[in-house]
């Protein structure tokens, strides 16, 4: 019961915004900031899920730590304005669509950090 309740009060304490998206088909990469908006400290941020539906499909991104040779579609981070996801903290997130073609058109965007808490961003190209 107790950590049934610590896991209830870490979901409500986080929350996320995506504030800007936007995409480019020339180097077919994607960018989006994601925001702590609670209160709770978002860890393991490399264990997140990133979604990308696209006109013509909709896919899973994989996170890519650097090491031995890049899936074709990978994403990487940036924290923009601190050392740790804490309140009010902005990520660059940046998905590279070697794989996924990154065409004009309505695109969303979703990211779900790992205690299941999650925000979507709707842009054009």
């Amino acid at each position: 019961m107790i950590t049934a309740n610590a896991a209830v009060s870490d979901r409500i304490k986080t929350d996320i915004d995506v504030v800007l998206a936007y995409g480019d088909t020339v180097s077919d990469q994607i960018v989006f900031w994601p925001k702590n908006v609670g209160t709770q400290t978002i860890s393991a941020i490399d264990q997140s899920d990133i979604f990308l539906k696209s006109p013509s499909a909709t896919v899973r991104v994989p996170y890519w730590n650097g090491g031995g040779s890049p899936p074709p579609d990978y994403w990487v981070y940036t924290l923009e304005n601190g050392s740790a996801w804490t309140q009010a903290v902005t990520v660059k997130v940046t998905l590279h669509m070697a794989a996924t073609t990154v065409a004009t058109g309505l695109h969303t965007v979703k990211m779900a950090v790992p205690n299941g808490v999650s925000a979507e961003k709707e842009f054009s190209i």
